[in-house]
């Protein structure tokens, strides 16, 4: 094996002086040209797919590679200037965010996005710490909803469009901050440019992260948190005080706006500070003393957790107790494997995305020790780069969670964070074969890009959702129409906002943002308000739901009637204890004995959608 050709160690980063004749921006022009056409593509994609034209999926990804592919070759090569570099990075990072608005042009496309807009509206409506029955711990974790509802009031626009803003200004920040992070703590641009790159390709950043969510927010402040404290070594006593404050500061917009992110921020920190203790911390990074602000960070997120976000332990909890359980019994060979690739209806993905999805997971997975070589290599005395390899570390066990049941949602909510430190790791090794653009290298290189950008895509995103199309039943994105959208606004323009009501849980979630109603759900009021549906006459049972939740109506959606739920419950996943697992729509008359009951009114019918005032069923009989 050839030595390694990274030899850059901590310090202050090095940088070309660049004269007003040196083409600085490189391929940057040509590169923008093609992937704009590969933009293109995937904006024909989307609108064969609304027509469901064959085609469509192979534009869609051919689309991607056209965009992505060159990027990346041009980031692997030696000769671009750090600014060309950071250019990239940028355009390549704002052109992956547009193609979720591609997706979802003209309204929330994705389920978490419905969850935050009710947030958002009760704080428009100035409701600060308003119940959310649909993600009860939302409304504790305000920051992204905060800035966007400020943005609307001050610019007027809707907030779908002041959410576009707002989030656009996140994804920029977010690969700013990760390309300078990851430059000071390799002391190379062209480290910090593939890192970021293939940080590109985790399963999250094309959709998930470009979502109104509250973690689209919170990783491009984490990113510039762990930046500034980086920036805070080899710097005047003046400087180093005001990137304090900052950091600091944006410490504390973490904790408020995502629990996940905050507590792995925290924990990442303070394993840096203990590394650079066990180093013997470096002179060149003693003054950014990332353990302290760290405890710093963990003091923060207890107080806020237990003053106002009480309702994340109990959201928090059962999750990680249940995953380690699985663990322990899946190591134990007390439990089964959960099958991959197969969807919670138990439908199997093709045998191509099988392979694909399998194989970049494996060459990320290869890629990992290889970058901890070169970490031990020229790396060893550098807190930061140490740090990282630990944390990069993590990997290997967030796959062995994806087969199990609990722990495998659990995973699948962790690429875009346990990349940060993956990226750099492969980064590190990618760099070692001076690639300088001869054809087998472009070759191995096209493939390794391409590989781990599809991969990404099919193992973070199901088929259904990837691109839009007809309704499908009980399919989050796929289920969203404009029928559903004006059944809600309905509800709204004619029997006013906030009434309580129950609904299947895709127009629960419409009902809830566009007609800012107040859905009974199961998980907040402990209520199994799916048997309300799930019977051939309504029960005493079905009235005691409806007076305990105080229900004023009901939902029914006869679309649910025609196939399974793709996702694998129509209401909530108890349902499989009252009808057992799916293997036949619901019954035509589960919804029809509504139209029976005396005491049930039908007050909308919009064909497939109908809209009951059930609340004479909990009076007294």
């Amino acid at each position: 094996m050839c030595a390694l050709s990274v030899t850059a160690r901590a310090g202050p980063v090095q940088t070309r002086a660049i004269s007003l004749s040196t083409p600085a921006w490189g391929f940057l022009p040509l590169l923008t040209v093609s992937g704009t056409v590969g933009l293109l593509l995937v904006a024909a994609a989307n609108i064969g797919a609304r027509g469901s034209v064959s085609w469509a999926e192979v534009a869609f990804y051919g689309g991607l590679l056209l965009l992505v592919v060159p990027f990346g070759l041009r980031l692997l090569m030696e000769a671009p200037t750090r600014r060309e570099r950071l250019a990239l990075v940028v355009v390549l990072g704002f052109a992956l965010f547009a193609c979720k608005y591609l997706r979802d042009p003209t309204w929330w496309g994705g389920y978490d996005e419905f969850l935050h807009v009710r947030t958002a509206d009760d704080l428009l409506a100035g409701g600060l710490f308003a119940p959310n029955s649909l993600l009860d711990v939302s409304p504790y974790y305000p920051g992204m909803e905060l800035v966007t509802a400020a943005f609307t009031q001050v610019s007027g626009l809707p907030l779908f469009n002041a959410a576009f803003f707002t989030l656009a200004a996140a994804r920029l920040i977010f690969v700013l901050a990760l390309f300078l992070f990851f430059e000071r703590a390799s002391g190379s641009a062209r480290i910090a440019g593939v890192a970021s790159l293939i940080y590109m390709t985790n399963p999250h950043f094309l959709y998930f992260d470009a979502q109104f969510a509250y973690e689209t927010m919170a990783l491009p402040l984490a990113s510039v948190a762990l930046f500034l404290v980086a920036r805070r070594a080899q710097t005047t006593v003046a400087v180093w005080a005001g990137l304090t404050v900052i950091a600091l500061v944006t410490i504390g917009a973490v904790v408020v706006t995502h629990h996940v992110t905050s507590a792995v921020l925290a924990g990442f920190l303070v394993l840096w500070g203990g590394v650079s203790v066990v180093l013997g911390r470096r002179q060149s990074e003693a003054s950014a003393k990332p353990g302290r602000i760290g405890v710093v960070k963990f003091v923060l997120i207890a107080g806020w957790t237990l003053t106002v976000a009480t309702a994340t332990i109990g959201y928090l909890g059962p999750v990680l107790s249940q995953t380690t359980v699985e663990l322990l019994r899946l190591t134990g060979g007390q439990l089964g494997a959960r099958e991959l690739f197969v969807s919670r209806a138990g439908d199997a993905a093709p045998f191509w995305e099988r392979l694909t999805g399998s194989a970049s997971a494996a060459i990320v997975l290869f890629l990992l020790p290889l970058g901890l070589v070169a970490v031990w290599r020229a790396y060893r005395t550098n807190a930061t780069m140490v740090a990282l390899a630990i944390a990069a570390s993590v990997y290997p066990l967030s796959l062995v969670a994806r087969l199990t049941a609990v722990g495998s949602e659990g995973a699948s909510r962790t690429p875009e964070i346990v990349y940060i430190p993956l990226s750099a790791m492969v980064a590190l090794f990618l760099v070692r074969f001076s690639y300088r653009g001869h054809v087998r290298q472009i070759v191995g290189a096209t493939g390794l890009i391409a590989l781990l950008t599809v991969g990404g895509v099919l193992v973070g995103t199901p088929g259904w959702a990837r691109l839009p199309g007809p309704y499908l039943v009980s399919a989050d994105t796929r289920s969203i129409d404009l029928e559903g959208i004006a059944a809600a606004e309905w509800t709204q323009s004619y029997l006013g906002s906030h009434n309580r009501m129950v609904a299947d849980r895709v127009n629960r979630i419409l009902l809830s943002a566009y007609g800012e109603q107040d859905m009974v759900t199961t998980y907040p009021t402990g209520l199994a308000v799916r048997r309300l549906y799930l019977s051939t006459q309504i029960l005493p049972n079905d009235r005691a739901i409806v007076r305990d939740g105080d229900i004023r109506y009901l939902v029914a959606d006869q679309r649910l009637t025609t196939g399974l739920p793709v996702v694998g419950h129509y209401f909530d996943r108890g349902e499989e204890v009252v009808v057992g697992v799916h293997k036949e729509p619901l019954y035509p008359f589960f919804f029809s004995k509504f139209d029976k009951q005396p005491d049930v009114s039908r007050v909308f019918d919009s064909g497939n959608i109908q809209i009951y005032d059930v609340g004479a069923l909990g009076n007294p009989q």
